[in-house]
């Protein structure tokens, strides 16, 4: 099944710069991660939770760079609750996972990703 969102509920400008435009797009993928389909103002604190939770065990999804020093590596940019409350609103097709689903399938994930190999 194809990835469908709708963002036309969030408080956003109609104009999106190209930051606003990365960070939606970035979650939009993220609801897939995090098991939750849609921000409400009543579960973006879960949500950011689980963005973070992710972050911390797989890494950061976004990195930022400093154009004046093209030769240092990229920093990572976690998100913050400010971040997802501007995407209250959004919506997926995600299929949403309960915290027990998403614990162990977190759990899963880090297991196949950074677990050592023997």
């Amino acid at each position: 099944m194809a990835l469908t969102w709708d963002s036309t509920a969030c408080d956003l400008p109609e104009k999106l710069d190209d930051n606003l435009a990365n960070t939606r797009h970035t979650l939009i993928f993220a609801t897939m991660a995090v098991g939750m389909n849609h921000i409400t103002e009543d579960n973006a604190e879960a949500f950011f939770l689980r963005v973070n939770f992710y972050e911390r065990l797989m890494g950061a999804y976004r990195f930022a760079s400093d154009t004046e020093k093209p030769d240092e590596p990229a920093q990572p940019l976690m998100f913050t609750i400010e971040d997802i409350r501007q995407f209250v609103g959004l919506r997926t097709n995600v299929s949403p996972q309960t915290d027990a689903q998403f614990r162990k399938n977190m759990w899963e994930n880090h297991i196949r990703w950074n677990a050592p190999r023997s």
